[in-house]
């Protein structure tokens, strides 16, 4: 299975995309810019902004499973807004 993961490089993205790579599967990880070492050994790399899909969605290969882990728990009031939206 080829597994396209937002976030891949995030406290829960990261472990997800290392237990899908120990069980076989391709990991394509999406990193903001500057984050692309945080990705763990054997996933693809693909850099983008998460809440601007027009700078990776081109990335997530056809029949994928995709999982979106792009979050944070407590935005600072400057990014509220924008991860309501």
């Amino acid at each position: 299975m080829h597994v396209f993961v937002t976030g891949a490089s995030g406290y829960l993205g990261r472990a997800l995309a290392e237990e899908l790579l120990s069980r076989g599967h391709r990991v394509r990880g999406l990193v903001r810019p500057g984050s692309e070492d945080h990705l763990p050994p054997g996933c693809e790399l693909a850099v983008g902004q998460a809440l601007a899909h027009g700078t990776w969605a081109h990335r997530v290969p056809r029949g994928a499973t995709l999982v979106h882990l792009v979050g944070t728990p407590r935005p600072s009031p400057r990014k509220a807004r924008e991860f309501r939206r």
